[in-house]
């Protein structure tokens, strides 16, 4: 067996052997398989495709490539939520304080985030003080006793996916739903989880742009996981336009906090109910649609939810004052308003184009070690279906840094468009998918 027999057996769509998928994820990580080589197959899975067994022996080879580890004494069927796609996604912020109001292990694994979505690490931590770079034991400590955590510190787990996901960003493989299958369920697989609520968000600013195609990738997460025994349920849900009215890091703590006192957006309380519903079904908590939404609406409401995000902020090395009193967390220096150009209903924002304008102000990194500001951001005004007269203020922009407003303020309103008739977006939550 060598890397030349089985790259040539891709390029001429012919399935690889379980053996041969171990072999390439072994001998690139010893380093015997050259980068040239090893990006040449990644390309051939890519234009050819991976059937349900490809995907899943790759699956597993990812898995074994690196540490494991065991959740089993946090909860025997530990949970995990992860979001594809997303700008302004404040919604794991949201829903962990929620479910572990309920008893039930809210844990998450966040890294830094790079591009137009930024992580939940990264939001966390623009509250003063916080870390998300506690250890695993602190980790699996807060989720036994306060049912609540976040962590950085993934070990060493699934070596060879961050490699084999350097080679897809860098030759423009990044939106191959098998390959995209195979490192989510391997991470998540590798971290523990034995039970995991995928929100796939399909539109503008995701690498998932249509619910047709959302429907595939669900299936293709939901056959993985069955064929290593996981239980894996999808909500799909449209991002027309970016989540909630706040994109950046302490805005939308900001936003956060008051979605927690009730005061939470149409679109962020529409996909945060039904994650927090399937989630809450999975855990055997609740057996009915109807009573888990209720669950959640107490938990919000007796103010139980708020609590336990300061409890969060509290674990992590957090400032819970900057909770209790969000003016404290302060404002940009700079703050810009940007007018609608014409009258009209507001029929589409290009959340891809906001994305990447708030990364340009500060709001996120283009490479892993770049600085966030973290007061940086975008402040929707007017939504979609909203209307809007010329000259109409319709967002605010936030930066410390004086020289990015004329370029962001220039192509902001590139993003909008602004026509006679309404584009009645509907629920953001297009279907669920558990099977």
């Amino acid at each position: 067996m060598n890397i030349i027999s089985i790259l040539s057996k891709k390029r001429k769509k012919e399935k690889l052997s379980k053996d041969e998928i171990d072999y390439f994820i072994k001998e690139y990580l010893r380093e015997t398989i050259a980068e040239e080589q090893a990006s040449a197959l990644i390309m051939a899975m890519c234009i050819n495709g991976l059937d349900k067994e490809e995907i899943k022996d790759l699956t597993n080879a990812l898995v074994e490539s690196g540490e494991k580890l065991d959740m089993s004494d946090v909860s025997g069927n530990f949970i995990e939520k992860h979001s594809v796609g997303g700008v302004g996604d404040k919604v794991t912020l949201i829903l962990l304080p929620i479910l572990s109001a309920l008893d039930i292990p809210a844990g998450k694994f966040s890294s830094r985030g790079i591009g137009i979505g930024g992580s939940t690490a990264d939001k966390l931590m623009s509250i003063p003080g916080c870390r998300a770079d506690i250890t695993i034991e602190e980790y699996k400590d807060n989720l036994k006793n306060e049912k609540i955590g976040i962590t950085s510190s993934l070990l060493d787990i699934a070596t060879g996916e961050k490699k084999i996901y350097d080679i897809r960003r860098k030759i423009d493989c990044m939106d191959n739903l098998d390959l995209a299958a195979a490192s989510i369920m391997s991470r998540k697989i590798a971290s523990g989880a034995k039970k995991l609520l995928i929100n796939i968000q399909c539109g503008h600013g995701s690498t998932i742009k249509n619910y047709k195609t959302g429907k595939e990738f669900a299936r293709k997460l939901i056959e993985s996981g069955s064929l290593d025994e996981k239980e894996v349920r999808c909500v799909i849900s449209k991002i027309y336009e970016p989540l909630g009215r706040n994109i950046g890091n302490t805005l939308e703590i900001i936003e956060t906090v008051e979605a927690l006192k009730g005061n939470i957006e149409k679109d962020v309380k529409e996909v945060v109910m039904e994650v927090g519903i399937q989630i809450i079904l999975m855990s055997g908590k609740a057996k009915k649609e109807s009573e888990a939404k209720k669950m959640i609406e107490e938990v919000i409401k007796n103010g139980k939810a708020l609590e336990k995000f300061k409890t969060l902020v509290r674990l992590q090395n957090g400032d819970i004052s900057y909770i209790e009193d969000t003016k404290k967390l302060g404002e940009a220096k700079y703050k810009m308003e940007i007018k609608a150009n014409k009258t009209g209903y507001i029929q589409m924002i290009d959340s891809e184009r906001l994305g990447n304008i708030a990364v340009y102000l500060g709001a996120g990194r283009k490479l892993y070690d770049d600085e966030i500001d973290n007061q940086a951001g975008i402040t929707l005004v007017k939504k979609m279906d909203d209307k809007v007269r010329s000259g109409e203020t319709i967002a605010y922009i936030y930066t410390n840094d004086e020289s990015k407003l004329k370029g962001a303020s220039n192509n902001f309103l590139e993003a909008y468009t602004i026509g006679k008739k309404m584009f009645n977006k509907g629920s953001a939550v297009l279907g669920v998918m558990t099977r």
